[in-house]
């Protein structure tokens, strides 16, 4: 599904140049779990963004489905964006003074579904995490494990063929992470392919079918 071939990508400070991503190739296959592993400031989350679209290589390709995502414009990662990958964020990333339902309901508007499509498609994704009783409660009412669920069904209301999770249980206590991670594994069994980046090798080895890991910008298995 996803293909990485000698991907660059170099950031310019001062007069000193950093390698986020150093000649990176890899393949993750459809409907796998792959973890990426690495401390703060290896290049995992500058994957994640390449992968996302939220970023552009400096050099090499990068193959989703066969198509060359690293030459789109600004408008082609956002359809592929919107069409192609679901983003769980460590830090949720909610609008805290809206409601789950609202939060998960966002993302349907810019693809173009009516109000009652959107009503009917985040009820149903909520439901598939759990939160079926939590829909009207606002986000700030909710606990850490509550709001990334609400996280989580927001990147799935789309029916994203990818979700690319950024240290989605970083924020969350031992008992709250293992419910988490239960939901990516199902999500998993029911066909998705699912990239997540972490620091923590234990968690990526609790979940995960392959395990890549990042030092420097080089990743290696």
């Amino acid at each position: 599904m996803i293909t990485l071939i000698s991907v660059n990508k170099t950031y310019t400070k001062g007069a000193h140049q950093i390698v986020a991503s150093n000649n990176i190739s890899c393949h993750i296959n459809e409907g796998e779990f792959v973890a990426v592993v690495g401390k703060s400031g290896s290049g995992k989350s500058t994957l994640l963004n390449l992968l996302a679209g939220l970023d552009t290589a400096s050099s090499g390709k990068i193959l989703f489905d066969g198509t060359d995502i690293s030459s789109f414009n600004a408008n082609q990662y956002a359809a592929h964006r919107l069409h192609n990958i679901g983003i769980i964020f460590q830090s949720f990333n909610l609008i805290f003074s809206k409601t789950a339902l609202e939060n998960v309901m966002l993302p349907l508007i810019f693809a173009g579904y009516s109000k009652s499509e959107r009503l009917e498609k985040a009820k149903r994704a909520l439901e598939q995490v759990g939160l079926g009783d939590r829909m009207q409660h606002k986000a700030n009412e909710l606990s850490g494990g509550e709001a990334q669920r609400v996280a989580i069904a927001r990147a799935l209301v789309n029916d994203p063929k990818v979700l690319l999770a950024d240290e989605p249980t970083g924020n969350l206590d031992s008992t709250t992470t293992m419910e988490i991670l239960q939901i990516l594994q199902t999500l998993k069994a029911k066909g998705k392919t699912i990239i997540m980046i972490t620091h923590d090798q234990e968690i990526a080895g609790q979940v995960a079918d392959r395990i890549l890991t990042i030092k420097d910008g080089l990743l290696s298995e």
